[in-house]
């Protein structure tokens, strides 16, 4: 489905919940013949491989070479963040973070990096610079968002990977 619908007004609204934006890893795991197998007995439908007409379904058959069992790379792809629209906001029931960014028209996590990302972006490297960073940017174009600067501060050490904050090393903050 599309991340946004037209109201009647003829305006494009994002819809809530809607993933906005991912990002993935992607492991090469070396050639095996066990990897052959599964990709022939747990990945490809044999249904379709041993019927269909598609070009791709006559290529793989082709390929296949069940005696010999070659040696075949895997590929491993793992989501590592997803961001989705935020929804409405109804009362109390959305945490405090989630109403004001809304109130500054800020209609996701993501859309909240992408704000942030031109002050700190480059100061990752080190946790001092990167808290600094991230709170000069907070206090001088998000000013409304200073009560939840630590709650950004947190989730923005996660997407960047600081790798010496405390959320991050043994023993510090969860």
């Amino acid at each position: 489905q599309d991340i946004s619908l037209v109201d009647g007004t003829g305006t494009r609204k994002l819809q809530a919940g809607k993933v906005d934006a991912y990002r993935y890893m992607t492991f090469y795991l070396s050639p095996k013949p066990d990897h052959h197998d599964v990709f022939f007995n747990q990945v490809v439908d044999p249904i379709w491989l041993a019927q269909s007409n598609d070009p791709a379904a006559a290529a793989l058959r082709q390929a296949r070479q069940d005696a010999k069992r070659p040696a075949a790379w895997r590929i491993l792809h793992r989501v590592t963040y997803v961001s989705r629209v935020l929804g409405p906001v109804a009362g109390q029931q959305a945490a405090p973070l989630d109403q004001a960014l809304q109130t500054l028209d800020i209609q996701s996590n993501y859309e909240l990096i992408k704000t942030l990302e031109p002050f700190v972006r480059d100061k990752a490297a080190r946790y001092v610079d990167f808290s600094a960073a991230v709170r000069r940017a907070v206090v001088t174009y998000l000013p409304d968002l200073q009560p939840h600067i630590d709650q950004i501060l947190a989730y923005l050490v996660l997407y960047y990977g600081v790798s010496d904050a405390p959320q991050l090393t043994p023993g510090g903050p969860s």
